[in-house]
């Protein structure tokens, strides 16, 4: 509906597509307005106008144009508006090559990030894992992760020296978890999976945790599942426990391991049996 700027006693209602699809249907359309009584309760739907064309994004199919004042005394009821619009599709969809407007490609993002990633060009701090060093920028982290934001904001031998030591992971670890801050991509995850995801969990990358959580999820087995168990239950991970439980559900003598039970938070341990006798019903 469109009130016109340049002649404010005339509204106009239109009926277009607002997808953005190319695809072009063929239909057949009937509008119809409520009102053209003096009071709600003897209003009836009164029809308006019907059209059979051709719906493409942009492109007007029917119009209609209303003098304002008899447009509100007619079909405006405690300031509400009611449109009936039946569309009916005849035949089938065509897709359209019509020219669209140019947008940078994901790609062209991605290599950029790929290129400072791997070249570190102008880089203003080094992490330190084992014996590798990683030349990174503080705002790239600082955006991807609080974590980092709050470490380069507040620890005062990291300023002074340009460097942070990172002890608790693995120099692979944290090569992926960088590359996912800068890429948004992961390499070698089958293998890394747990160790990631630990990583991603303590640096809080949301995005990295689930993915990580799917690919544990699908390599959970006889040989991982108290391994998989602790880190669900470290980080309280719903997606985790419900794949626990449909492990359990098909092993259901994984339970029986009663000693490193013990040393698994209570709460957590109850909740999997409380999961597990519920998608046994």
């Amino acid at each position: 509906m469109y009130a016109h700027c340049d002649n404010k006693e005339y509204i106009t209602i239109f009926l277009r597509p607002v997808s953005s699809s190319t695809a072009q249907l063929n239909v057949k359309a009937n509008i119809c307005l409520y009102g053209e009584e003096k009071n709600l309760t003897t209003a009836t739907w009164k029809e308006q106008g019907s059209c059979t064309g051709i719906f493409k994004p942009g492109a007007d199919i029917w119009s209609n144009k209303f003098s304002r004042e008899a447009f509100f005394e007619n079909y405006v009821f405690n300031d509400t508006l009611t449109i009936q619009c039946n569309i009916t599709i005849i035949g089938e969809s065509v897709e359209t090559t019509e020219f669209e407007p140019p947008v940078l490609p994901c790609s062209s993002v991605v290599k950029s990030g790929e290129k400072l990633f791997s070249l570190g060009l102008h880089s203003d701090i080094t992490l330190l894992v084992e014996d590798r060093k990683f030349a990174v920028h503080k705002n790239i982290l600082a955006a991807q992760s609080h974590v980092f934001a709050s470490m380069f904001d507040h620890d005062m031998l990291e300023k002074q020296t340009g460097e942070v030591k990172i002890t608790d992971f693995s120099s692979e670890v944290i090569e992926e978890l960088l590359r996912f801050m800068y890429t948004g991509k992961v390499q070698n995850i089958e293998r890394i999976s747990e160790d990631l995801f630990s990583a991603a969990a303590k640096y809080d990358l949301k995005s990295l945790q689930g993915i990580c959580e799917k690919q544990l999820g699908i390599s959970l087995t006889r040989e991982n599942f108290y391994r998989i168990l602790v880190l669900a239950d470290l980080h309280q991970s719903a997606y985790l426990k419900h794949e626990l439980v449909t492990c359990i559900r098909k092993n259901p003598d994984l339970l029986d391991n009663q000693e490193f039970l013990s040393k698994i938070e209570k709460e957590f341990v109850l909740e999997l049996f409380r999961l597990f006798a519920k998608m046994s019903l």
